[in-house]
């Protein structure tokens, strides 16, 4: 299964997608962190545990370092 066998699924939320690209378009975000923000964003949570400082530069989720 490729990528963009992936993203066509019928199983993911297809806003969600959306939002994780302009978050890794808009703060440089790899993917991963990105995805990661916009989940956190849809749930409602406020921050995220993570190593990776790159988050900071999203101001609509914290992260927490580890």
């Amino acid at each position: 299964m490729n990528v963009r066998t992936t993203i066509a699924g019928e199983a993911h939320d297809h806003s969600l997608l959306l939002r994780a690209l302009e978050v890794y378009e808009l703060d440089c975000l790899d993917f991963a962190e990105a995805y990661l923000v916009a989940s956190a964003e849809a749930t409602g949570v406020g921050a995220i545990l993570s190593f990776d400082r790159s988050i900071d530069r999203v101001t609509t989720t914290a992260r927490i370092a580890p």
